[in-house]
């Protein structure tokens, strides 16, 4: 892993990770991404927006939709 990406690996998801607010991660990993290297991304994935998926999937409750599902 050359030193670039160990020093991305050690500071961008600890820092990304503070926020309880999506909206900043949605923006740092919009523009980030393609310059990201791949472990950090990957970190950031599986390690934070993964969860956060996840959680919201499960406490989806669709009670309210009035209409049935078109297949």
């Amino acid at each position: 892993m050359s030193a670039y990406a160990m020093l991305i690996d050690n500071v961008v998801p600890p820092s990304v990770r503070e926020s309880p607010n999506p909206e900043p991660m949605l923006r740092f990993l919009e523009t980030w991404k393609d310059t990201l290297p791949p472990s950090a991304l990957a970190s950031i994935l599986e390690n934070m927006v993964m969860p956060e998926l996840v959680a919201a999937a499960d406490s989806w409750s669709p009670t309210w939709w009035t209409e049935p599902a078109s297949v």
